[in-house]
């Protein structure tokens, strides 16, 4: 019982995950042609106040934050379909054809996702090369942190012996 409801939960993640992937995926190209035209424009305009130019990229943040949703959102808003009108079937003298079995269309494949992530190599190859930008930039701030405790213990000293050569002179 356990088992059969955690798989379901995993499915269920899975196609939610799935869904929201793709929908940032396919508002990448929106919000990336937004903020080049935004960029152009407060670049040849004249200079523009701080605030101003704050409140600007704060607005395409929240633009940007929203285009994930904005279809779903303005699928709510679409117009209903109506009712069909029914219309009465019409008694006709004509005698029609016996018609003959047709065999069902075979089933489309529904994927259970929006969007469907292939094995092979490539999961892999990306996942590496994640893992090593990952790992530089892990190296990078350890060796930063590591030369700003050698500046500051640099520092110190000459400030400790400046100190001490203060007090003997008096």
């Amino acid at each position: 019982m356990n088992g059969i409801l955690s798989l379901q939960v995993l499915k269920s993640l899975n196609q939610g995950s799935a869904t929201v992937i793709a929908a940032i995926l396919n508002s990448f190209w929106q919000a990336a042609g937004l903020l080049a035209v935004a960029w152009l424009i407060m670049r040849f305009t004249p200079r523009m106040n701080a605030a101003t130019r704050h409140v600007l990229w704060w607005a395409l943040l929240g633009v940007v934050a929203t285009l994930p949703v904005a279809p779903r959102v303005a699928s709510l808003f679409e117009a209903r379909p109506t009712a069909a009108i029914s219309v009465e079937a019409v008694a006709t003298e004509m005698e029609l054809p016996a018609a003959t079995p047709v065999r069902p269309p075979a089933p489309a494949r529904i994927p259970s996702a929006p969007l469907e992530v292939y094995g092979g190599f490539w999961p892999s190859a990306i996942f590496a090369f994640w893992a090593a930008v990952l790992a530089m930039q892990l190296a990078r701030i350890g060796w930063s942190n590591a030369g700003s405790r050698r500046c500051a213990a640099s520092v110190s000293r000459p400030a400790t012996k400046f100190a001490s050569a203060l007090m003997v002179n008096r």
